[in-house]
Order: C-alpha cells, then sequence, then structure tokens
C-alpha cells in the first residue's frame, strides 16, 4: 500500500474513533463538535504559550533540516545515494507536524487544522514563488486568513473554524483561476 494512502487512511480513522470516544457514549464533557471545530473564543494563556513554542520550535526544525526536507522532497533516491539521511528527516518532519496538530486542536479542531496547515501552503504553491519565499507568504496568508476569518465570523455571528475554512477555499478557488488563465494567455 501507498505510505500516502496509508497515512491518509490511519488520520481518517483516527478522527472517526475519537468522534466515538468523545460522543455522549463516553461522557468525555466535551461538544463533538468542539472537537472537530475548536473554539477560539475558549482558548487560555497556555494555549497561546504552547502555539507560540511550537512556531519556534518549527522555525528551528526547519532550519536545521532544510537540506534533508529538500532533498527528500524532490528526489529522495538520489538524496539517499548522496548520503542524505532522508528517513531521519521524515520523522522529524512527521513529529513536527504531530506537535503542530495537537498544539492547535483547541483552537480549530480536528477537521480544521488541515484548513490551516495545508489550504494556505497549497495556495502559495500555485503561485511558484522559490522555497524560501513560500515559507514566508505561506505564514503571512495564513495569518491574514485566520484573521479575516474571526472578523468576518463576528460581523457574520457564526463560528470561526468553519469561516475559516470557507474563506481558504475561496482564496484557493480564487488564485486557482488566476493562475490558469496566467497559463492559458502566456
Amino acid at each position: 500500500m501507498d505510505p500516502d494512502a496509508a497515512t491518509g487512511l490511519l488520520l481518517v480513522a483516527a478522527l472517526a474513533l475519537g468522534v466515538v470516544l468523545a460522543s455522549d457514549v463516553y461522557h468525555s464533557g466535551t461538544g463533538v463538535d468542539r472537537l472537530l471545530f475548536g473554539s477560539l473564543i475558549a482558548l487560555k494563556p497556555l494555549d497561546l504559550w504552547l502555539t507560540a513554542a511550537a512556531a519556534a520550535l518549527a522555525l528551528a526544525v526547519g532550519a536545521v533540516m532544510r537540506r534533508a526536507w529538500l532533498a527528500g522532497g524532490f528526489d529522495a533516491d538520489g538524496a539517499r545515494a548522496a548520503g542524505v539521511r532522508t528517513v531521519t528527516g521524515d520523522r522529524v518532519l512527521l513529529l513536527a507536524v504531530a506537535v503542530a496538530v495537537v498544539v492547535s486542536l483547541d483552537a480549530v479542531g480536528a477537521l480544521l487544522v488541515t484548513v490551516v496547515l495545508t489550504v494556505p501552503a497549497a495556495t502559495i504553491r500555485l503561485l511558484e514563488p522559490p522555497l524560501r519565499e513560500q515559507q514566508l507568504w505561506t505564514g503571512a496568508l495564513t495569518a491574514a486568513e485566520g484573521l479575516a476569518a474571526v472578523w468576518l465570523a463576528d460581523i457574520a455571528d457564526v463560528g470561526p473554524g468553519p469561516t475559516m475554512a470557507v474563506l481558504g477555499a475561496l482564496v484557493y478557488g480564487a488564485v486557482a483561476m488566476a493562475t490558469r488563465r496566467a497559463a492559458v494567455t502566456a
């Protein structure tokens, strides 16, 4: 089985198991909607400190593992032949993603973690900037979409998590259409 497919299936199974365990069957005291969509309003100062620590850790790990991640991402077999330890890089990346997911669960919930972690990066990638710029622009877009989602959610009196998902999808769609048009006219 393809490792990416196995990871996807494992994540879906873990999410489903979490929903079952948090449901009324086990009386966890937390609503399933909060587990799925989070609650920005209920965040505690500790959550903000953990988020800052996770961000600092991600930046530090990214600086240390940059070579292995680049080499493994573009040509894993060639990287291994050149002596780059891609397995270590892959494991460190999975650990860094796991830390980011756990830290962000209270804020955005299990379903919306993917929106925060992947949609802005996928959006910026459509523009094909150099890797360093992709990282910077992804951070900026994530922050802008997050702030805009909170503002729009307040105006519409809806949850900020789902608003963030819709906004991320709309921005991705607009950038995808614009880049496609630019490719056609070029």
